[in-house]
């Protein structure tokens, strides 16, 4: 049975766009460009999160 996106991890979230893009040939660009993009983006969340935790604005 499928999981509910919210409920995976970023590691699991990544390794499933890795799976498609090798599993499924014609989506291999875009799960790429996904993995990249969410990796890029939960990056910049984390540090807004702990630069805000911090109070150093």
């Amino acid at each position: 049975m499928l999981r509910d996106v919210t409920d995976l991890s970023g590691d699991e979230l990544v390794t499933h766009l890795r799976m498609i893009a090798i599993t499924v040939k014609r989506l291999f660009f875009e799960a790429k460009e996904l993995g990249e993009a969410y990796k890029v983006l939960s990056k910049r969340i984390n540090k807004l999160y702990s630069i805000w935790k911090s109070g150093n604005f």
